[in-house]
């Protein structure tokens, strides 16, 4: 599962970098540290999200194939990039990389464009700051210098001050963590010392819920709590020492959440997960979908359903549910939710799926805007489908939306009289019709009608008596 938290705080540091008013130079060094720290971790490539700064700065340098210092060398590898599917070029292109390998340059087909939201045909090859091909074409400007994590974390903090920029204090303040966990030297401690004045303050604390941070934050907490109670007197010093500095520092946060609203703070919180549920399904990111959607509240959890947002999942999303682990898992929702996924992706096309999943919406586990949904979906496939048009027709009787009558029963008697006359061949069907035919009679007030089409329904599925005796014993009585 990629680490968006890091993957964020990487793209606003380099926009943080790029308004920055500092040398070019002292940017480049900035960014490659920014996103040497990010590639330590499980992220995904995403320099692409500021390629314009990236190129602006020279951090990023674009150049065609031929002009590749190994070029002659492996010139038929490189003559056929723009041909093939390579992303990725290492030092020997033709073998690869090794794991722990950074590439040396990049194939681009297209770069994007963050402002239009849109892709770009590029066709370039390109290296980045800190690589062999780019100190072979920056000739005799400075490799970008190496800095602690503490002390690139400071300067963005400097930064972030000098420009009033409140949310990368935000990104700040809850990435600090990660630097406890390799302080090493007095100068470390010092530079941590520096950033509390700026990001340990109410305004940083507030931004932290539009940032989707308050929620990795009280996680992390949760955690410490737990790692407290199960503590044992042979654990590690260094462990401990960790884990009280991470609790002092959030401690701020934490302290700050007492003194809000808690109403206020639960209708933002609600606002905030009903907006990031759809991404994190949309991705495919299951258990954390399921630990968030776990927050709701239990009567509006059961109103939902998932057709809607299975037809804008991304490739990406898709791949990692059919490829999600059920046995990992003790949760059985997940469970059925994975099956369930499974059973759209291979049936979405097909009517019957819609029929099936309609019918247990309107019976095994009612659900009328999920009914209302699969029986609209399979009519789009098969707008002739018997079954789905019946389903629509129950739907209109049982739980109508007209206050002022019911215009379109005999709208829906016709249609209904058309499917009898074609002489329905399955008896359970044709039973439902004339069920359904009846009542429509019934809310146009036609009972002697509604009862003669009932027993028609009856001499073909006798269960159906017991509707009969229901309407009309009760008007009776």
């Amino acid at each position: 599962m990629s680490m968006h938290d890091v993957e964020s705080f990487a793209e606003m540091m380099v926009h943080l970098v790029d308004k920055s008013d500092i040398d070019n130079s002292e940017k480049i060094d900035l960014i490659y540290n920014i996103y040497d720290f990010h590639d330590m971790w499980d992220t995904g490539f995403t320099k692409l999200r500021v390629f314009d700064i990236l190129i602006k700065t020279g951090y990023f340098r674009l150049f065609d194939p031929s002009e590749h210092p190994d070029y002659e060398k492996y010139k038929d590898f490189f003559d056929a990039l723009p041909e093939s599917d390579e992303m990725y070029i290492y030092d020997n292109p033709i073998a690869g990389g090794t794991r722990d390998e950074k590439p040396t340059s990049y194939w681009f087909d297209y770069s994007y464009d963050a402002e239009k939201d849109e892709e770009k045909t590029l066709n370039k090859m390109c290296c980045e700051a800190g690589s062999s091909v780019w100190s072979y074409f920056a000739a005799e400007e400075k490799d970008p210098k190496k800095i602690s994590l503490t002390g690139l974390l400071s300067r963005l903090t400097e930064l972030a001050a000098v420009n009033e920029d409140v949310e990368s204090m935000g990104e700040l303040y809850y990435i600090a963590v990660y630097a406890f966990l390799d302080l090493k030297t007095d100068e470390d401690k010092q530079f941590l010392e520096k950033m509390k004045p700026v990001l340990l303050r109410d305004e940083v604390m507030a931004v932290l819920e539009s940032l989707y941070l308050d929620y990795y934050i009280e996680e992390t907490g949760r955690e410490l709590e737990e790692e407290t109670e199960e503590k044992t007197e042979h654990e590690p010093e260094e462990d401990e020492f960790l884990r009280n500095i991470i609790k002092e520092w959030y401690s701020f946060y934490f302290d700050w959440k007492k003194r809000q609203k808690p109403k206020e703070t639960a209708e933002r919180n609600m606002t905030r997960l009903l907006e990031d549920l759809p991404n994190l399904f949309y991705n495919g990111e299951v258990d954390t979908f399921f630990d968030q959607l776990k927050l709701l509240d239990t009567d509006f959890r059961s109103g939902l359903f998932f057709g809607r947002l299975y037809e804008n999942i991304t490739q990406e999303g898709h791949e990692k549910i059919l490829a999600y682990d059920t046995e990992q898992t003790a949760d059985e929702e997940i469970k059925t939710f994975v099956e369930d996924y499974k059973d759209w992706a291979e049936n979405k096309n097909d009517s019957a799926y819609y029929s099936k999943k309609a019918y247990a919406a309107l019976n095994t586990d009612p659900n009328m805007p999920a009914a209302q949904y699969y029986i609209q979906e399979g009519l789009k496939i098969d707008s002739e489908n018997l079954i789905l048009k019946l389903y629509e027709i129950h739907i209109f009787i049982n739980y109508p939306d007209d206050e002022e009558g019911y215009p379109r029963s005999k709208e829906y008697i016709k249609i209904l009289d058309e499917m009898i006359g074609s002489e329905i061949e399955r008896t359970d069907l044709a039973a439902f019709a004339h069920n359904l035919k009846a009542g429509c009679l019934y809310l146009l007030n036609e009972t002697e009608n509604s009862k003669a089409e009932m027993k028609k329904a009856i001499g073909l599925a006798p269960e159906y008596q017991a509707v009969y005796d229901r309407f009309f014993d009760d008007e009776n009585e």
